[in-house]
């Protein structure tokens, strides 16, 4: 599970929500991407749960996850317009 956020900050959060079975605990991995260089390293390599939800954060906020195995469209169209991320404060 993972979650994205478009802080008044300048940077987009993604937390990362890992649930360990045999324990009782989650552990959260935050990550903040800079607007200005909205390019992060996927998880999905390693991570194959990974995999949708970065490209839900990608097409709603405009993060490029690099090594991503798969990076197609998820919920918006395929038409839809390159650049405007629905998600975001400055858009």
């Amino acid at each position: 599970m993972a979650s994205g956020v478009d802080t008044p900050f300048g940077v987009i959060e993604i937390l990362y929500h890992f649930d360990f079975f045999q324990l009782p605990q989650v552990v959260s991995l935050r990550v903040r991407v800079d607007k200005n260089d909205l390019s992060v390293v996927s998880l999905a390599p390693a991570v194959k749960g990974a995999e949708w939800i970065e490209r839900e954060i990608a097409e709603l906020f405009g993060v490029e996850f690099t090594g991503h195995p798969d990076m197609r469209h998820l919920i918006l169209p395929d038409d839809w317009p390159k650049g405007n991320y629905p998600l975001r404060r400055d858009q």
